[in-house]
């Protein structure tokens, strides 16, 4: 029985009598074989420790984020109403000024 793996994906070939299978699936088949069962296991937990830390991290940077956020628009309104203080002494200054030069 010779199999041609070099035939196109899903392409067919005869491995007996009435039976039809795809040469991806031998390839996948004998590619998986020579994968070791305790290497895929340990890279699948090493995967899912690492999801679980980028979960964690995600949501610490959610939650800077939205502290931030609040920080920001409390600064903000420090500043527009420092600026909006200024402004009032700048024209009261320039009120006395103006009765001083008289």
């Amino acid at each position: 029985m010779s199999l041609d793996l070099s035939s196109r994906e899903g392409s067919q070939v005869d491995s007996g009598p009435g039976d039809k299978v795809l040469a991806s699936d031998i390839f996948a088949d004998q590619l998986a074989s020579q994968v070791h069962q305790e290497d895929v296991l340990s890279m699948l937990q090493a995967q899912r420790e690492m999801l679980a830390k980028f979960e964690k991290t995600n949501e610490m940077l959610l939650n800077c984020n939205a502290l931030a956020t609040a920080r920001i628009d409390y600064a903000y309104q420090e500043f527009r109403r420092h600026t909006h203080l200024l402004l009032d002494i700048k024209k009261d200054l320039d009120g006395v000024f103006r009765r001083i030069r008289i």
